[in-house]
């Protein structure tokens, strides 16, 4: 078979796996900096009513829903970006494992991370975990969740007591 001015190299499919990981890398911590800044001004609306002596009832509930919400929506985001990235790094890894006798180890950025974190979780203390960008990220979310289930509840409470 003839080489044509079409027909791609191993470096144009080493280049697209690693666009294909940053896109999808980039992406994630763009949807987390949307979702805090988001999530922020909801919470700092839902404060601002609460001090307000007019009845905003529904607006409370409402935006304590969306916290709520966003929370859930952004999680199943994440999830699905953390998915890509996963398979992206595979599909490096398998290229690194290619050419790990010709180079070495050492320079096998995704094979050796991989392996130094697994070591490094296991020796850690518990005390002072080595928490994963996503369990971290997990965090952030059930925070937010909570927020807003606080303030739902904060709002039910503040009906049932009006009424009684």
């Amino acid at each position: 078979m003839d080489i044509g001015a079409n027909e791609l190299k191993e470096s144009d499919f080493v280049r697209i796996r690693w666009d294909y990981f940053s896109t999808h890398a980039t992406q994630r911590m763009q949807i987390l900096n949307f979702f805090i800044v988001l999530e922020t001004f909801f919470i700092t609306a839902l404060l601002a009513l609460f001090q307000f002596k007019i009845d905003f009832k529904v607006l409370r509930i409402t935006l304590s829903i969306a916290i709520i919400f966003f929370s859930l929506i952004f999680n199943m985001l994440d999830k699905r970006t953390r998915q890509m990235i996963k398979y992206s790094e595979e599909a490096l890894k398998s290229i690194e494992q290619k050419y790990i006798n010709k180079y070495g180890k050492d320079i096998m950025i995704f094979t050796i991370e991989e392996e130094k974190t697994s070591i490094e979780r296991k020796n850690r203390e518990i005390t002072k975990p080595c928490l994963s960008y996503t369990q971290l990220f997990k965090l952030t979310f059930c925070f937010f969740f909570l927020i807003g289930v606080i303030g739902f509840c904060f709002e039910i409470y503040l009906i049932i007591k009006s009424r009684c």
